[in-house]
């Protein structure tokens, strides 16, 4: 019996690590991107994504449709 339990909570062990590795590779690949955008610099193209994803700007000559279900 004693053996059983100790198979379980190697078997929970092993499902935690694995989903703490996928979260770690999550934020490297966001890490990663977030570094190439710093050595990238403030570009133009960079400055209006940023405009339009954070604070909902738009260019003058622009439309946007909001689609939802």
């Amino acid at each position: 019996m004693q053996l059983r339990s100790l198979h379980v909570q190697v078997q929970d062990a092993e499902a935690e690590r694995d989903a703490l590795a996928a979260q770690v590779e999550t934020q490297r690949q966001e890490n990663d991107a977030l570094a190439a955008d710093i050595a990238e610099g403030a570009t133009d193209e960079k400055m209006k994504e940023i405009a339009q994803e954070e604070l909902g700007l738009i260019s003058p000559n622009q439309r946007v449709f909001s689609i939802t279900n």
